[in-house]
């Protein structure tokens, strides 16, 4: 799938157990646009979307905000519905931190 850029705010990993039932994922924060096409919002907004658990790792060493290639999946929920997952994530060369 292609990869289509996103400017990322931030990003969580999310791991444990809740009610005898196990979850890994990651979050990420991104900026989008809000009322587009609409007289009464204009702007921006940071939203919420799901990704794998890789996305954490593939992330955690960037400098907020940065733009981010994002690849982004439907996954079936079941009765006829679907989620967006993040499955992969290739940061810009220019956001990531020096290490030393």
């Amino acid at each position: 799938m292609a990869l289509e850029k996103y400017q990322v705010l931030g990003v969580s990993r999310h791991k444990g157990e809740f009610e005898g039932r196990s979850y890994d994922f990651s979050k990420i924060f991104i900026v989008a646009a809000i009322g587009i096409g609409s007289p009464d919002k204009v702007g921006f907004n940071a939203v919420e979307m799901r990704g794998v658990p890789k996305i954490f790792d593939q992330l955690k060493s960037q400098v907020f905000p940065c733009e981010v290639g994002l690849e982004v999946s439907l996954e079936a929920k079941g009765a006829g519905e679907s989620k967006s997952v993040i499955t992969n994530a290739e940061p810009e060369q220019a956001s990531i931190k020096k290490v030393g």
